[in-house]
């Protein structure tokens, strides 16, 4: 069985970093903030089929963390994709490819059971199992797209992939993270088609579950037209080394570096046309990970408490004035208008409102949390950040 990364791990080594940006800061090397270090985690290769439903995770805390965190930070908290350019590093040391969380499995095959018509308990886990390996194919897809530009003849071998991934965070569950919302499309694509035991179609189950998840995962069916079009941003993106929304492809880059768009086909991951994107070229592990439910918990929605905590003791805001709600001035000089205590956690779109106003994203927000103590330390934080858009 041919390893992909026996293959591109000699050319990766032989690329350089761009002298206009430096080396490129790639703070994590998986698509998921759940994994940093070797933990240890039992991993194993998947190299037929999965156990049963019953034997992956006994802990049923575990699956619903899981059904609860992914309609707020998206299908990269239940499966996610470790590049062969990162093999030698943390987390799974030795081990890149498509890791595929049994929590994640469990809680999407969950997720379809509830759904009519109703599948099959072994048709329910199937759909999940091959959803979150497609999803998750599809970025080693982008990844060796990346490689091969990289070394089209008469260009600069820089490592545009890495600068890539560098920058993309910045547009983490906003619509403009194009590279999610069309490996949801292609894992729609080709789950969809999936001949089920009961002949029961799995579209209709499928459909409710993808549109559960926040943006920009939820946005996963569009016109051929439309397709293309987020192709050809998406490929110069990567081939800029840039974020992946076209304004942040501009402003990301200096302003004498051309913006080169391939043709929008050029990163399609068709299986009829590309070698590479036959499953056997990358790894699949399952992870078995008995401390799911605490490794999701800084990423759920803050409770009302925590999140005024957050606003006044990290924010350092004053309170202005009550009115039917309360405003406060935040230390970048925003006023604010604080949700009223309707329900026990803060809801997406208020969290997402107020993060803008404070200069930050939702991924700056979690790793905030994670290293304040829940904003016990560095309060208030040392620099404001004027706000976004």
């Amino acid at each position: 069985m041919t390893d992909f990364a026996d293959i591109a791990l000699p050319l990766v080594k032989t690329l350089k970093d761009d002298p206009e940006r430096g080396s490129p800061d790639v703070t994590s090397t998986t698509n998921s903030p759940l994994y940093h270090n070797d933990d240890a985690i039992e991993v194993e290769r998947i190299t037929d089929q999965l156990p049963s439903t019953e034997d992956l995770d006994p802990y049923p805390e575990n699956t619903k963390a899981a059904r609860k965190i992914f309609p707020i930070a998206g299908l990269d908290m239940l499966a996610f994709y470790k590049s062969f350019r990162f093999v030698d590093m943390p987390p799974f040391r030795g081990c890149w490819g498509t890791f595929l969380i049994d929590s994640g499995i469990k809680a999407v095959t969950a997720e379809l059971l509830e759904h009519t018509p109703a599948l099959k308990p072994t048709d329910a886990q199937r759909v999940a199992v091959e959803l979150l390996y497609h999803h998750e194919h599809y970025h080693f897809w982008v990844d060796a797209w990346a490689l091969a530009q990289e070394y089209i003849p008469l260009r600069p071998r820089y490592k545009l992939y890495e600068y890539y991934l560098s920058l993309k965070h910045i547009a983490a569950l906003d619509e403009t993270d194009l590279e999610e919302s069309l490996a949801n499309n292609y894992a729609f694509t080709r789950v969809k088609a999936l001949k089920l035991k009961n002949r029961i179609s799995p579209n209709p189950a499928l459909r409710a579950f993808l549109r559960n998840c926040p943006i920009p995962y939820s946005n996963f069916e569009f016109a051929s037209d439309a397709k293309k079009e987020r192709e050809g941003v998406l490929a110069g993106a990567v081939l800029n080394g840039s974020a992946c929304a076209a304004q942040n492809m501009l402003t990301a880059m200096d302003s004498s570096r051309s913006v080169q768009l391939l043709l929008s086909r050029s990163i399609r991951a068709d299986i009829r046309d590309y070698p590479l994107s036959e499953p056997h070229l990358c790894p699949c592990y399952l992870v078995r990970d008995p401390n799911y439910y605490a490794r999701v918990q800084p990423f759920q929605m803050p409770a009302y408490k925590e999140f005024k905590k957050f606003v006044i003791k990290y924010l350092g805001a004053v309170f202005i004035e009550k009115t039917d709600h309360e405003y406060f001035r935040i230390d970048n000089g925003e006023k604010i208008r604080f949700p009223n205590n309707h329900s026990k956690d803060i809801k997406r779109g208020e969290l997402i409102n107020i993060l803008f106003k404070a200069g930050m994203r939702y991924h700056d927000f979690c790793e905030e949390r994670k290293s304040t103590n829940i904003w016990t330390k560095r309060c208030p934080r040392p620099l404001s950040k004027p706000p976004i858009g």
